[in-house]
């Protein structure tokens, strides 16, 4: 698992992986495949715990977050309802960036 920075219901895009409980921390633990929706959350704020190949698709990598705040839902709604947010444009490209070369070096191993 590599160390770094950041599933709502949907119909569509890529696989969104149910939270777990977390009891030594008491902090929801969510999942996510999608590598923008990562770079959205980890640039808003959700600590990203890691990254790691998905189990049925070795060219896909679950992106893991804590949900110490409580927000990430809102956050990935709003995210999927495409409403406007004020971001550092630049930050956002640089973690879309990080989580992309995360995700061809996971893959690469796998």
């Amino acid at each position: 698992m590599l160390q770094g920075r950041s599933g709502a219901v949907c119909t569509c895009p890529p696989l969104l992986l149910h939270g777990e409980y977390d009891t030594y921390m008491e902090t929801q633990i969510k999942k996510t495949t999608d590598l923008s929706l990562a770079a959205y959350l980890s640039v808003a704020g959700v600590p990203f715990e890691g990254g790691e190949l998905h189990p049925n698709n070795k060219n896909q990598v679950v992106f893991t977050f804590r949900d110490e705040l409580g927000n990430y839902d809102d956050l990935t709604q709003s995210y999927f309802a495409r409403k406007p947010v004020k971001m550092r444009v630049l930050s956002y490209v640089d973690e879309l960036r990080n989580f992309k070369s995360m995700t061809h070096s996971l893959c690469k191993k796998g």
